[in-house]
């Protein structure tokens, strides 16, 4: 767990380096602007992989929407 915060946060600190360092070459460059597009990415990045664990993620089954039950005799 402390190795997934670690890459998180060396992933996130290099996007928001490589995104305000784009914006710097455009024209009216500020802190604002530099920050709501790293923040941006950050959060698009954040809602794909929320969308892939989501697509991965294995679900109880059910049928009309109902769950399943598992019913059990021992003898």
């Amino acid at each position: 767990m402390i190795a997934v915060a670690l890459l998180g946060g060396i992933a996130g600190f290099a996007v928001g380096l490589i995104t305000s360092r784009l914006l710097v070459g455009g024209t009216d460059p500020g802190f604002l602007k530099g920050l709501g597009c790293a923040s941006g990415t950050v959060v698009v990045i954040a809602l794909v992989a929320l969308g892939l664990c989501r697509l991965n993620a294995d679900l109880a089954p059910e049928i009309e929407g109902q769950s399943l039950e598992l019913a059990v005799e021992v003898r």
